[in-house]
């Protein structure tokens, strides 16, 4: 099977600065937040849903830069392939903190995004939510945005009349060489259907939002998928992306993971093993997370 993080992460590493802000989040902000820096963010969002490229990348600075490698440049290329793919999106961020520094402001958000294809045959529906941080400059009465870093991100590709519910168990950052549990579960009862599964595990940077994947699906015994990976010996964010299958409808779940040499990293306590589910095995190479 080929798979893309395409559809995945570039909505969601993209569109972040993005979306309307409520009032509601804006008032319970601890720092008040300027009338221009919200009506730059809802003049993004606004652009943005009528697919305006050139007034979205207005608001970004020349020397814009981002935590995954991507320029001003590659973000009107990457642009322009997602809104071809996915013409119908929304999204709603609310900011949790803001920060000033002089003419700087750094704004926390959450962002909560959906999108749907204009495949009539085999739709698609893309749900993400990203926690990230923009630092803006003030430029006379509106803001620009010189920087972004994404902190934390999950997002799902849904596929099908009726594609596995899943619950993924997998932490958000972890040390150096250490290893991690990666649960899984499908929610609902599988029934008589068979399915199919596959952990699929790259580096993020800017070649890799565009790069089609091979991945091997494999039948399941149980109601999940269940490993054991390693991070690498060097730091920085991966992709881990769970692939499950059956007849009626196909889920891709993906997660960042920061691997950091400052932190032993928040490796959660995996589930109790479920009645027919085999044991956790290590990674098979090329086929299961995490690479070096």
């Amino acid at each position: 099977m080929r798979f893309s993080h395409f559809a995945l992460t570039l909505a969601t590493a993209l569109l972040t600065g993005f979306g309307y802000m409520q009032l509601g989040a804006i008032a319970s902000a601890p720092q008040p937040i300027p009338k221009e820096l919200s009506n730059t963010i809802t003049a993004m969002d606004r652009a943005a849903s009528q697919q305006q490229l050139d007034s979205v990348l207005s608001f970004y600075s020349d020397n814009f830069s981002h935590s995954d490698g991507l320029t001003r440049e590659q973000l009107r290329q990457q642009l322009q392939e997602l809104w071809k793919r996915y013409p119908q999106m929304q999204y709603n961020t609310r900011i949790v903190k803001l920060e000033v520094s002089g003419d700087r402001y750094t704004a926390e958000t959450v962002t909560e995004i959906t999108g749907k294809d204009n495949d009539r045959e085999n739709p698609s529906q893309l749900k993400a939510k990203v926690i990230s941080r923009q630092v803006y400059q003030r430029s006379g009465n509106s803001f620009r945005m010189i920087s972004q870093e994404i902190i934390s991100e999950r997002s799902s590709l849904l596929t099908g009349a009726k594609p596995p519910q899943v619950n993924l168990k997998l932490p958000e950052i972890i040390g150096v060489g250490r290893q991690f549990a990666l649960d899984a579960i499908v929610s609902e009862p599988l029934g008589f259907s068979m399915l199919l599964g596959g952990v699929i595990d790259e580096p993020v940077n800017p070649k890799n939002y565009l790069q089609v994947n091979n991945i091997s699906l494999q039948p399941l015994r149980a109601g999940g998928l269940f490993r054991v990976g390693q991070a690498p010996f060097s730091p920085g964010d991966r992709w881990i992306s769970v692939v499950l299958v059956r007849e009626d409808g196909m889920t891709v779940t993906t997660q960042r993971l920061r691997v950091s040499r400052d932190q032993v990293g928040n490796q959660y306590t995996p589930l109790p093993n479920l009645p027919f589910t085999p044991s956790r095995i290590r990674p098979v190479p090329n086929s299961q997370p995490p690479s070096s």
